[in-house]
């Protein structure tokens, strides 16, 4: 988890309604905070999405209604958790409407992916696009290699986040492989 103000956030973590989680400090069970109740408990305590929830050493072990990709936060005081569900972008293709902007990706060798318009004006997406630990990738107009689009390299990108991008910003890269 990473700091993020006064909350330790672990982010975009796959949950299934049936799984059960609990938070824990330096990888030792013995801290491990949940909800009151009895430890080893069947029943999972549900948290709402992004409604902040008490903890406690020792209780039962949390859960979510509903399946899906969540950012899972637990205060500095280890008082308090909350799971913020995260999803996908809210935009849609527009059917039969080509973009001018593609993804160029190095994934082993370098190659051109289009991306598409969205109903969100300014925003274009590309769907489907793996790209390779220690590779890189860059935005940039279809037609035009000369101008391009970037932000250096970068540790890790979250998924359904937008990054700064600036022109001739240098390729983008990461340490771990990511599906889009």
């Amino acid at each position: 988890m990473t700091l993020d103000g006064d909350w330790y956030v672990a982010e975009n973590v796959k949950i299934t309604s049936s799984d059960q989680f609990k938070f824990r400090a330096n990888g030792n069970w013995d801290g491990g905070t949940s909800d009151r109740g009895a430890a080893g408990d069947a029943d999972g305590v549900l948290i709402e999405n992004n409604v902040e929830t008490a903890v406690y050493q020792g209780g039962k072990n949390f859960c979510v209604s509903e399946g899906g990709f969540y950012s899972l936060y637990i205060n500095k005081l280890a008082t308090k958790v909350k799971v913020v569900k995260t999803g996908d972008l809210p935009v849609e293709s527009v059917p039969d409407q080509p973009s001018d902007w593609a993804v160029w990706a190095q994934s082993p060798d370098w190659k051109q992916i289009d991306m598409v318009t969205t109903t969100v004006p300014e925003l274009y997406v590309a769907k489907g696009v793996e790209l390779e630990a220690y590779k890189s990738f860059l935005v940039k107009p279809a037609a035009n290699w000369s101008t391009k689009y970037g932000c250096g390299a970068v540790n890790y990108i979250k998924s359904n986040k937008y990054i700064k991008a600036s022109q001739n910003g240098g390729d983008i890269s990461w340490y771990l492989r990511y599906l889009f």
